[in-house]
């Protein structure tokens, strides 16, 4: 009879020992802890998600950049300084000098616009330049009678280190190259995603 009691008792041990041993899985126990274990894992993958958000939006690259002045004199192969900063997201472009560097690669948009005062046989050629490298242009040409406003967009693959600026590439009489209030800008951001 004595057998009997001790084999329930052997029993209860090994049922609460099984239920213990399946327990130190997380997801196969359904006990509260384990109810409790899972939505505080799920917060903590939350937190690193939302983390590595802020980490992909504190390196976002974004810049815009004006003339503050007219620009009357045009050596061929000047940069072009847009010396009034607007945004620096990053600190990538250098209002001293006129050229952005980018700091990871990726791929970039860029965009300049400018505009020149009227003048019979005015004209001005700039450059956007990659590196060493003419990537895309805008000409200003023999605007008689009004001002004339042009912008063009310029879309690049780009390798930590390079450089991106604006140039002259010529001129023709005695154009003016318009500063101030948005008329004669550069900007350009990085659309790096992840």
């Amino acid at each position: 009879m004595a057998t009997k009691p001790v084999l329930i008792c052997l029993c209860l041990f090994l049922i609460l020992l099984l239920h213990f041993a399946l327990c130190q899985e997380p997801g196969i126990c359904t006990s509260r802890f384990d109810y409790d274990y899972k939505i505080l894992k799920k917060l903590h993958d939350l937190e690193l998600e939302i983390e590595a958000v802020k980490q992909t939006l504190h390196d976002r690259v974004a810049f815009m950049a004006e003339l503050s002045h007219d620009l009357t004199s045009f050596t061929k192969g000047a940069t072009v300084v847009f010396d009034h900063t607007i945004l620096n997201n990053g600190s990538r472009y250098n209002p001293s000098n006129g050229v952005f560097v980018a700091k990871a690669p990726g791929l970039y948009v860029f965009h300049l616009v400018a505009t020149s005062r009227p003048g019979s046989g005015n004209n001005i050629n700039l450059h956007v330049m990659k590196n060493n490298e003419q990537v895309n242009y805008l000409f200003l040409e023999n605007n008689v009678d009004f001002h004339h406003h042009r912008s063009v967009p310029t879309v690049l693959e780009i390798a930590a280190g390079d450089q991106v600026k604006v140039i002259v590439h010529g001129s023709g009489g005695t154009p003016t190259l318009v500063g101030c209030c948005f008329h004669t800008h550069f900007s350009g951001y990085s659309l790096n995603l992840a």
